[in-house]
Parts: C-alpha cells; structure tokens; sequence
C-alpha cells in the first residue's frame, strides 16, 4: 500500500489519468446493461411503451 501511495505522489496526473479510464468504463456498462449508449441504437425514434399483458389462459 505505501509503495502504490509513494507512486501516485509523484506522478498525481498519471493516477487521475487511470482512474478516470476506470469510472468511464464503469458508466459505459452501466449505461450498456440499462439499454444506453449501444451502437447502432438511434435513440431520437419514439418508443411504444404501452403494450398489452399477455393473457395466460
């Protein structure tokens, strides 16, 4: 733990630089597995958000 400390005091950039590599690829999934940011989606088209119940009789 002390050397990864030692290491991001003399390089602060670098650390920020990886971490926010991290959250942004974080968000990309999140936004990935909630139906967000995939390609080739073109999310200006409305969406039909009221569909019927299927019956089970």
């Amino acid at each position: 733990m002390q050397k990864r400390l030692r290491e991001l005091r003399s390089d602060p950039e670098h650390g920020l630089i990886q971490a926010r590599a991290g959250a942004d690829w974080f968000m990309a999934q999140v936004r990935e597995r909630y139906g967000r940011g995939v390609t080739g989606v073109d999310y200006t088209q409305p969406v039909e958000t009221e569909i019927a119940w299927p019956c089970s009789r």
